[in-house]
Formats: C-alpha cells, sequence, structure tokens
C-alpha cells in the first residue's frame, strides 16, 4: 500500500470529504477551524469555528456542517457544544445544547444528519435531533427504504421520564416506553417533512443499550463505527425490512 502525504501542519485534523469540484475540507480540533485544501494539498481557506470541530458533512444546500463538541481533547478554545453550518464563509449554530455531537459521522449527506443521498448507505438521521436521541444511524443501502437504530441519550431521557412521573429501574427500560416511542415519532415526522420521500426513514429500533467504545460501536473519539454497527444488528436491520 503507498501512502502519499496531501497536506501537513494542519493540527489535530478529522473527516475529510471531497467537495463536488475535487477540493477536499477537514476539521482541526486543535486549531478550532474547518479548513479546506486545494487539489494539491494547500490551504484554500480557513473557517474560525472555536471549540472544537469533530465531525464535517457536505449538506445538499453547499453548507458545510460542523460537529462541535464544545472544545475537548486537543481544542485550545471553548464554544457552545451543537451543529454549526459553515455557509458563504459564515458560521452560524443549526442547533445548540447536543450532549454529544461528536456521535455525528463525517460524509456527504442529503441534508444536515439525514441520508447520504445517491447510495443510501447509513448515516446519522435528523431525528438525532430529537431530545431523547442520543446517537442514531440510517441504512437503506440496496433496500426499497431508509430505517434506523437510535439510541437512547440516558440523562435526557431519565430526566424527560422523571419529569412525567413514568417509573423506571433502569433508563435501558425506557427504549420501549410507549411516551419515549411517541416523541420520538414525533421527532422523526417532523425530521421527514423537510426530506424527499427517498430519503425519509420509514421505520426504526430504540436500543436498549448504549453505544460506547468499549461496545465496539464508536471510535476513541465518540464517532460512530457504521460498519460494526451494521455488522454487530445485522438482524435488527433485517428485521426492519420484514
Amino acid at each position: 500500500m503507498n501512502v502519499t502525504l496531501l497536506a501537513d501542519g494542519l493540527g489535530f485534523t478529522e473527516g475529510p470529504i471531497c467537495l463536488p469540484d475535487n477540493r477536499m475540507a477537514v476539521v482541526s480540533m486543535s486549531r478550532g477551524s474547518v479548513i479546506v485544501l486545494d487539489r494539491g494539498g494547500s490551504v484554500e481557506a480557513e473557517h474560525r469555528v472555536g471549540g472544537g470541530p469533530n465531525g464535517l458533512a457536505l449538506g445538499p444546500d453547499g453548507g458545510l456542517y460542523v460537529a462541535q463538541n464544545g472544545g475537548i481533547w486537543a481544542a485550545q478554545s471553548t464554544a457552545e457544544p451543537g451543529v454549526q453550518v459553515i455557509r458563504d464563509g459564515e458560521v452560524s449554530y443549526l442547533t445548540r445544547g447536543w450532549a454529544r455531537p461528536t456521535t455525528w459521522s463525517s460524509g456527504r449527506t442529503g441534508g444536515c444528519g439525514s441520508p447520504i443521498r445517491g447510495n443510501r448507505s447509513t448515516s446519522p438521521t435528523r431525528a438525532h435531533q430529537a431530545p431523547l436521541v442520543g446517537q442514531s444511524l440510517a441504512y437503506g443501502d440496496r433496500r426499497p427504504y431508509l430505517v434506523a437504530l437510535m439510541v437512547l441519550d440516558q440523562e435526557a431521557a431519565a430526566a424527560w421520564a422523571t419529569s412525567r412521573d413514568i417509573a423506571f429501574a433502569t433508563p435501558a427500560e425506557l427504549a420501549t416506553h410507549p411516551g419515549v416511542i411517541a416523541e420520538i415519532d414525533r421527532a422523526v415526522d417532523l425530521a421527514n417533512e423537510d426530506l424527499a420521500r427517498v430519503e425519509q426513514v420509514k421505520r426504526y429500533r430504540v436500543l436498549p443499550t448504549e453505544w460506547t467504545p468499549e461496545g465496539g460501536e464508536l471510535t476513541a473519539s465518540l464517532k460512530i463505527k457504521r460498519r460494526a454497527v451494521h455488522e454487530k444488528y445485522d438482524d435488527v436491520f433485517d428485521a426492519l425490512y420484514a
């Protein structure tokens, strides 16, 4: 295997994503920025987002969507956690306050956190923006429609249930609670309203356990290992198409 160094001196980088004109964009957690490289690997633009950008996706509007972890690991500054978007060089927030936006995957998406356009492979779903959902992954490769696996944000789910006097022994029990499912149903329906029919999630399953690096579903920096999730939950994906 031959490895070619395209660029260096960019700090603690992750990504990358390929832009339509064959340029490349990466996030640099240590520099708190999104860096765009030309075809030769030279820095063409650097967008300062602050904190610790730890995931990147290209939306259909041409915007760069950034998972902002707030400033952990190698970050040299802090920022409010959430999802930022860069359009025409301007940085703004799409959503704020995610507990762990670093579970966002990198790649080209059909919308912010929506299923990948074209090959209908895997990515986070917009339902990830629901307050009760900690992580999510959509799937539809060579399938008639998209399905998704979701994992509760256990702290948020526990607080939500407690505020509604819902009894539970462990947060895992909430994964099948009718009230929780109804709340996520509303989030999925709302997300689907903004998506083309082929991009809409038709069925989903809320899993009772968290995804962790120790469990093999996440990397050390808390990104979803899509292939590992596919293999581990292959029977669940099949059941969603049954």
